[in-house]
């Protein structure tokens, strides 16, 4: 993967997780005492910026090992 094509996609899912996150502010998902982690995880509301930013992390873990490699 070339640099550039790396720095897409870094500036791609960071637009993503953040616009996610901002979208849900102020938005409370109502729960009850017996829900689980899992049902809140996957709420329509809260798909895309947890798996952009699980992404997000993974490319830059990614990067650092391949840096520290070298």
């Amino acid at each position: 993967m070339t640099r550039s094509t790396t720095q897409w996609l870094i500036a791609i899912l960071s637009l993503a997780t953040v616009t996610g996150a901002h979208a849900h502010e102020g938005h409370a998902v109502a729960t009850t005492p017996g829900d689980s982690l899992l049902h809140w995880l996957t709420h329509p509301d809260h798909i895309l910026p947890l798996v952009a930013g699980v992404a997000l992390v993974v490319v830059l873990g990614g990067l650092l090992v391949r840096h520290f490699r070298r």
